[in-house]
């Protein structure tokens, strides 16, 4: 009689135990402004006597979300530690949902394979920008903005005053320049007076 591989795949709506896995918290929730980063950990431990792979999956693309590593590994009673990056850039404002599967298999030639799997749930609430954070990143975009302007009109400057350094030594070596030197200037000759004698009375 041939022999078959059966692979059996159970998955676990909001859960975060099966028979081959735990996993903790079980569930995450990002809360952050629009166009601003966030970032959780979850802690997979493989609970049997087994060393397991497991592949972790995101159900749908929320925004730009990312889990890494997103394949691994565990000896027997083994942990790893996953993070769970969203960024909120182009999200509008609002909540969005999905689910971040974990899914497991032993490492074995076993004829009869059974997978299990854990779907965590992910809710990212977004909100919009205060008003003193947008005040904040005018200020440092404007400061940047004054900076680089000041750092531009010191370049120009240097940049002109070197231009009439090389013009002014290129004129003095294209031209025969003599420089003129001043005639010497004569002096008045002063004439004494003359005293006539003085007249017998």
């Amino acid at each position: 009689m041939r022999s078959f591989l059966f692979t059996l795949l159970i998955l676990l709506p909001l859960s975060a135990s099966a028979s081959g896995m735990q996993i903790s918290p079980d569930r995450l929730e990002f809360v952050l402004p629009i166009g601003q980063e966030q970032q959780k950990e979850l802690v997979v431990v493989n609970p049997t006597a087994d060393v397991q792979l497991f592949e972790v999956s995101l159900d749908d693309a929320v925004g730009s979300m990312s889990v890494q590593p997103k394949s691994f590994t565990l000896e027997s009673g083994a942990r790893k530690n996953l993070t769970v990056r969203v960024d909120a850039n182009g999200l509008p404002s609002g909540v969005s949902s999905t689910n971040l599967s974990v899914v497991s298999r032993l490492m074995s030639d076993a004829q009869v394979q059974v997978n299990t799997g854990v779907k965590i749930p992910v809710t990212i609430r977004t909100t919009p920008i205060e008003p003193r954070d947008r005040s904040k990143a005018l200020g440092i975009l404007l400061a940047a903005g004054i900076g680089a302007a000041v750092a531009m009109l010191a370049w120009d400057s240097q940049r002109l005053s070197s231009m009439r350094t090389a013009m002014a030594d290129r004129f003095w070596k294209t031209n025969d320049v003599v420089a003129l030197e001043p005639e010497p200037v004569e002096s008045e000759k002063i004439t004494p007076p003359i005293t006539l004698p003085d007249a017998d009375p």
